[in-house]
C-alpha cells in the first residue's frame, strides 16, 4: 500500500431491513488496510449491495377504481475507497 506494510481486515457486512411494507438486503465487504508499525489504517474499501423489494396496497379515493398492489424491486451496487489523513 504505497510506502505502508499493511495488513488486510476483512468484514463481511449483512443486514435485513425491517419488513413493515417491504424487504430489504445490505451484503458486501469491507477491507481495511492496517499498518502495524504506524498503528492505525491506511485506506478503507468497501463493496456493498443493497436490494429492495416494496409492496404497498394502494387505494385511490375514487371508488370506482378498485384497490391494488404497487409493486417496486431495484437493486444498487456501490464501490467505496477511502483515504485516511496522515
Amino acid at each position: 500500500m504505497g510506502r505502508y506494510e499493511c495488513v488486510k481486515l476483512l468484514s463481511k457486512v449483512t443486514s435485513r431491513s425491517p419488513r413493515p411494507r417491504g424487504r430489504g438486503r445490505l451484503v458486501g465487504w469491507v477491507a481495511g488496510y492496517f499498518d502495524p508499525q504506524a498503528r492505525r489504517f491506511v485506506r478503507v474499501d468497501a463493496s456493498l449491495a443493497l436490494a429492495l423489494d416494496l409492496r404497498r396496497l394502494m387505494r385511490p379515493q375514487d371508488p370506482t377504481i378498485e384497490p391494488f398492489w404497487n409493486l417496486v424491486s431495484t437493486q444498487y451496487h456501490i464501490r467505496v475507497t477511502l483515504k485516511l489523513k496522515d
